[in-house]
């Protein structure tokens, strides 16, 4: 079974046409759960119109990503966990490749394809355009851990959750501790479209939004916390 992570927040623009590509690669007995934070513009309503049997929706007042994704996973039932953003879409294979990861791996990276809003090409590979590199240093360093292109085996949640508070991004987090832990595996071609746009909630393709101090701060305490793994 395979449950798959949407967080939304004011995602009426792109959600329809991500839950679409979604769906169209999950079987019947798998889910899709899509917990909205406080939405103002209509992407509750847009999710209830679909009318799939497969589609959870939930609603709450989260804060924020991290958060709401801390609360997808502790809902997902599935042997496979597959986060989600509301703005990307899934290219065809995103499930039929985890079927060929080894059974050591825990945690799955998938390459993306990088356009802007209207579909213009900003990146054929995501992880060549960052000069990705596996290795728990070398992802401290920097994170190339993109959670529209992470899955993870249910088996692995009680490494990472609840999340510690003051570690950046959940994406990074997890890379982190499955690198620490030596069971990530990267598949190394696209198999998300990635959107970039003004509203994104990580600064992408660019330099970081954050100070710094702010940058330095961080990266000491993930280097804390995995480093007691």
């Amino acid at each position: 079974m395979i449950s798959v992570c949407l967080a939304c927040h004011n995602g009426e623009e792109f959600l329809g046409a991500q839950i679409v590509s979604i769906l169209a690669q999950l079987d019947p007995e798998d889910e899709l759960l899509v917990s909205d934070d406080a939405s103002s513009d209509g992407s509750r309503e847009l999710v209830r119109s679909l009318s799939d049997p497969r589609i959870r929706l939930f609603e709450g007042r989260f804060g924020g990503p991290i958060p709401n994704f801390e609360f997808l996973l502790n809902q997902a039932s599935g042997d496979w966990i597959v986060l989600s953003d509301q703005d990307d879409q899934w290219l065809p294979g995103r499930i039929a490749a985890l079927s060929e990861v080894p059974d050591a791996a825990q945690v799955v990276l998938c390459d993306a394809i990088v356009t802007d809003r209207c579909g213009r090409l900003l990146a054929s590979s995501l992880l060549e355009h960052r000069r990705a590199r596996q290795g728990w240093l070398a992802n401290l360093y920097k994170n190339h851990y993109t959670g529209c292109c992470l899955a993870l085996r249910k088996g692995f949640l009680p490494r990472i959750l609840p999340f510690p508070a003051r570690i950046g991004m959940h994406d990074w987090w997890i890379g982190l501790v499955a690198e620490r832990l030596g069971v990530a595996h990267w598949i190394r071609h696209p198999l998300v479209r990635h959107v970039r746009h003004e509203h994104n909630a990580t600064s992408g393709l660019g330099r970081s939004r954050l100070s710094w101090s702010t940058q330095i701060r961080m990266r000491l305490r993930l280097l804390w916390l995995t480093a007691r793994i």
